[in-house]
């Protein structure tokens, strides 16, 4: 049998097309090396796939009716591939960003705005809820730090981090630039991206995440300075605490906030950094203090967790907080 393939009925054009089609998938690969500095994605590196849904008609208590097929102008079932556990339903206009996909353009605009120093040791971190429904990766570079020195004298070090959230129900892609704490594993954010649903991988690229986290690292040795001026800005905690409450923060979360920054103060000093820890730790943390609500029914940690990361940068840019010094 000849097995050989005679492209000779084909234009020129077409074949220069698919040259080029080619080359270009060849090149949105991350390269070995890159591969290597990057560890590969586990939990959040499953693929997804849209299906077509069915609804009942004609069916009674007793008996099945037959099953028609929505149209897909009207939904489609989101599932992942692995175990096809539904994820979520979307329009026809959603297009699914593979999370490996998104990992990969990272790891090329990282490699490509940050120094080599910086892609050694390179830690991943990876969370879920619902199945995969919302998941979120990040990249920490150890490489690519600071030390804090703080009221008490100790110092704490922080390492600069670059985070993924992707939601597989309908929801946009976000990428932020932070922080993590060595001391106490607290986040931070301290700037962010986000991408329409109806771009949902067009908007991500290279280029755009390259850009992003260019001026994110050089924003990174800012904040630091920042931050540096809360670790040794003494606060009043009564004062702080009136400072929540104008914020917006609920009183049962402000007292169990307060118990924090007692906790967070033996460490650093009655500080505006210890109020910061104190917020960062409360949105990093499922813990006895700041339990997730429901998670024993409800897979939602790494869901509620990243809401309240959002919070926190809301609740710091608030006029009030101005008055116990966190203010840029």
């Amino acid at each position: 049998m000849n097995t050989h393939t005679n492209f000779a009925h084909l234009s020129p054009e077409i074949i220069s097309l698919a040259q080029r089609l080619h080359e270009r998938q060849q090149a949105e690969q991350p390269s070995p090396s890159m591969q290597r500095l990057f560890p590969a994605l586990h939990m959040t590196g499953f693929t997804a796939e849209a299906v077509e849904l069915f609804h009942e008609t004609n069916g009674s208590e007793n008996n099945y009716g037959e099953f028609a097929g929505v149209p897909e102008n009207v939904g489609r079932l989101i599932r992942r591939t692995d175990n096809n556990a539904p994820l979520g339903v979307v329009g026809e206009r959603y297009a699914i960003a593979q999370n490996g996909d998104l990992a990969a353009k990272l790891a090329e605009g990282c490699e490509a705005a940050l120094p080599t120093r910086a892609l050694q040791n390179i830690e991943l971190r990876e969370s879920i809820s619902r199945n995969g429904r919302f998941t979120r990766f990040e990249y920490t570079f150890p490489e690519l730090g600071a030390d804090i020195r703080q009221l008490t004298g100790r110092n704490t070090s922080l390492k600069f981090r670059v985070a993924v959230v992707n939601g597989f129900g309908g929801t946009s892609i976000r990428c932020n630039a932070g922080a993590i704490d060595w001391y106490c594993d607290n986040g931070m954010t301290f700037g962010e991206f986000e991408t329409s649903v109806f771009r949902h991988t067009s908007g991500f690229n290279p280029n755009k995440v390259k850009t992003f986290v260019t001026a994110e690292a050089e924003r990174f040795k800012e904040r630091v300075s920042i931050w540096q001026r809360w670790a040794l800005n003494e606060i009043n905690p009564a004062e702080a605490e009136l400072c929540l409450e104008e914020a917006g923060m609920a009183g049962r979360t402000i007292k169990r906030v307060m118990q924090q920054l007692d906790i967070e103060a033996q460490q650093r000093g009655m500080t505006t950094w210890a109020v910061y820890s104190a917020l960062t730790y409360r949105s990093s943390h499922n813990s006895e203090l700041f339990g997730v609500r429901n998670s024993s029914n409800i897979d939602n940690v790494a869901e509620v967790l990243d809401r309240r990361e959002r919070e926190v940068g809301q609740l710091i840019s608030h006029p009030a907080m101005a008055r116990i010094g966190m203010a840029a």
